[in-house]
């Protein structure tokens, strides 16, 4: 926050990038392209060509990794070959930290149960290394899907809370949570596209926290800074109610959000943010 010639107050507009990495992550990123969402610059990276290529974005905003190492086929799965091919980049072009130059906060999404998810604190903490505040959307696999993805989810978003100082907030997407949402002739793609949606919901909900209004002030970047700065596990609910006697159930549909279910009870601490027209009554 600053104060102007004519003694105004300004609010500093933090400068927001999202990152999809990984196939999971660009599917994300497209999703919130045909949303339209504004506010933020849009970015994807990942080694395999053909995912590359379906992004929605401009050649300037994709990033390739590893193509020494992979060929452009991809991180065969591999934690360990996605941090090496993010380093490889690092080492022989930094795209990586061009586009990370300048930015307050950086939404990274990423599906960790496969290699690219070793990407992930790579380009954290290029990120970090210049004062970004760091927040993961971490897309964690059905059950169905083995094992294997579950043991290296879970590896992951261990990483990513307990052993990664460069990640200040790790946002849980399970996609577990949203099989509420489906029905008997719900097909798998219908509930991928579920949750991309609501990932899109909520990057968007961020980004409007710091959204300039004519009526009412938003919540100061420095504040938020401190507020989320390694935090851990965060939730994120949103509820969209348009009448006073509606307060009830917006709390519950909060409460019961896929991205912070079962979690809610044991917060410390909370932003939020209500978004109002001006003929908002006092009552």
């Amino acid at each position: 926050m600053k104060e102007n010639f004519a003694g105004k107050i300004e609010f500093y507009q933090p400068k927001i990038k999202i990152i999809g990495v990984g196939g999971c992550g660009c599917r994300a990123v497209n999703t919130m392209i045909e949303s339209k969402i504004s506010g933020a610059d849009f970015f994807v990276i990942d080694a395999d060509e053909k995912i590359l290529s379906l992004s929605k974005l401009d050649e300037q905003h994709k990033i390739q990794i590893g193509e020494k190492l992979t060929n452009g086929l991809g991180l065969g799965g591999n934690p360990t070959v996605g941090e090496r091919a993010a380093l490889e980049e690092l080492e022989n072009k930094a795209k990586i930290k061009e586009i990370v130059k300048d930015t307050d906060i950086l939404l990274i999404i990423n599906g960790v149960a496969g290699g690219s998810a070793g990407a992930v604190p790579v380009i954290a903490q290029a990120a970090k290394e210049q004062g970004t505040v760091n927040i993961v959307f971490a897309v964690t696999p059905w059950h169905f899907e083995g094992k294997r993805k579950a043991e290296y989810s879970e590896k992951a978003l261990k990483k990513f809370t307990e052993e990664e100082k460069n990640i200040d907030s790790v946002i849980n997407v399970s996609n577990e949570r949203f099989a509420d949402f489906a029905d008997k002739q719900s097909t798998l793609n219908d509930v991928f596209n579920w949750v991309n949606v609501e990932i899109s919901k909520c990057i968007e909900a961020i980004v409007n926290i710091f959204r300039k209004t004519e009526y009412f002030e938003t919540i100061r970047f420095k504040d938020f800074k401190e507020f989320i700065k390694n935090v851990g596990f965060t939730g994120i609910g949103i509820s969209k109610k348009h009448n006073f006697d509606e307060q009830n159930s917006a709390i519950e549909e909060i409460i019961n959000y896929p991205l912070i279910k079962g979690s809610f009870e044991y917060a410390e601490k909370a932003v939020i943010n209500i978004k109002v027209g001006k003929n908002l009554t006092l009552h």
